[in-house]
């Protein structure tokens, strides 16, 4: 039987040094591979944990200084997307070109074949090719994160934890004496102290401007549009007499519109820089839903209309609310993941 080498994407915690054990475990000559993406003292730890794990594991271990790459594709893109007046999904951006990018490539130069992740999610193929489904544990599933892998990529992954309860996991973990961190993964991995606003204001300046309802009346002032995300009911800092919602946020006017919950539901959603899983548009668009956020329940779809050749208007069978601009709208059929769009308006 051929050994294939498998790098594991390891960030000290339980699903990556879970996934890395029942690869080892099934005759995979594993090794794990750990990404340096800031300066931070949370990602020196994260490496020196990984590297800890992976000794115990009893397999080679390496780390990858991709600080650079990550500023430039992740770090930026989360920047200027906020300073747009959008609401950017980091997360989706590093899967695409840091994790299987970046550092699939990385994993060819220690002669590995594939790279496995402890994404929550299913990897399946037949004739047509490579498919991207739901993980069994609802609860835990990250396909959502996945919808702008191509099949050159998917080719080359490996998802352990797909089928798999995070319960059991644990359970996984703790029999064979993994010294992994307790806490989960936090949202944004680059925020420290998880404070955006700071973040953000120490790498541009944030400038006040109006509050107008959906009348187009001033009622407010607000601290810079970045601070603010469309649905957000707190922090506002005006008087009404009832609760108001921001509705709209206009960059160029530097303008947050807030209107009643009414206002938040929409039938329809325009995305661009499409991506399908499969390479091409799908034949059949009939029985699809989408997810317009990742803890979002999935909405039905009555159709996909193309409006140019990288974007499209997706239209609900029931409004969605809080349609957010710079998150990504990823389409299904039942648990299939077909492919998906970042929310434009």
């Amino acid at each position: 039987m051929t050994r294939f080498r498998v790098a594991v994407a390891m960030s000290g915690g339980v699903d990556s040094s879970v996934a890395a054990l029942r690869l080892k475990e099934a005759g995979y000559d594993v090794s794990g591979v750990t990404m340096r993406l800031t300066g931070l003292p949370n990602s020196i730890a994260l490496a020196d944990s990984a590297s800890i794990i992976a000794a115990k594991m009893g397999i080679r271990h390496y780390i990858f200084d991709l600080t650079q790459q990550f500023q430039k594709d992740v770090i930026d893109y989360f920047c200027e997307g906020y300073r747009a007046g959008r609401t950017p999904n980091p997360c989706i951006i590093c899967n695409q070109q840091i994790k299987f990018g970046a550092l699939l490539k990385l994993a060819e130069t220690i002669g590995a074949t594939y790279l496995a992740t402890g994404h929550y999610a299913r990897i399946q193929s037949d004739e047509t090719g490579y498919h991207i489904y739901k993980a069994t544990d609802p609860r835990k599933d990250q396909s959502y994160f996945l919808y702008r892998l191509s099949q050159a990529q998917l080719s080359r992954v490996i998802l352990p934890l797909g089928e798999l309860e995070k319960d059991r996991v644990r359970q996984i973990a703790a029999d064979a004496a993994i010294p992994v961190q307790t806490n989960e993964s936090q949202d944004i991995c680059f925020l420290e102290s998880g404070d955006y606003q700071s973040f953000l204001e120490s790498r541009f300046p944030m400038a006040p401007g109006e509050i107008i309802d959906t009348r187009g009346e001033v009622v407010g002032r607000h601290r810079g549009i970045a601070r603010y995300t469309i649905g957000q009911r707190h922090g506002l800092d005006i008087v009404a007499n009832c609760p108001r919602y921001v509705t709209r946020i206009d960059a160029v006017r530097n303008q947050i519109t807030v209107g009643d919950e009414n206002a938040l539901f929409q039938h329809e959603v325009r995305i661009e820089n499409i991506h399908w899983i499969s390479g091409s548009w799908p034949a059949d668009v009939s029985g699809l839903s989408a997810r317009i956020r990742y803890r979002m329940p999935d909405s039905c779809v009555t159709s996909i209309e193309p409006d140019s050749p990288d974007s499209a208007v997706i239209a609900f069978e029931k409004p969605v609310r809080a349609v957010t601009p710079g998150q990504s709208a990823v389409i299904y059929r039942c648990d299939e993941v077909l492919g998906g769009g970042i929310i434009t308006a």
